[in-house]
């Protein structure tokens, strides 16, 4: 028997259990959906950012037209 016999049959025993199966799909879909979530909020920010630029713009160019 090699030294690592009782690990290896730790992890055969690990490997086939299926109790925690559900837990860990749960928390893999929760993951996607908050990865969707940060980068639908970065594409929003961008989208906000330069709406206010083309308002300072405009307001800029409009003020400057004034005496």
């Amino acid at each position: 028997m090699t030294p690592l016999g009782p690990i290896w049959g730790y992890v055969r025993t690990v490997a086939q259990d299926t109790g925690g199966a559900s837990a860990i799909e749960y928390s893999l879909i929760a993951s996607l959906i908050a990865i969707g979530i940060a980068g639908g909020i970065g594409a929003l920010a961008d989208l906000v950012a330069m709406l206010w630029n083309l308002m300072i713009t405009a307001v800029t160019d409009a003020s400057a037209s004034f005496p």
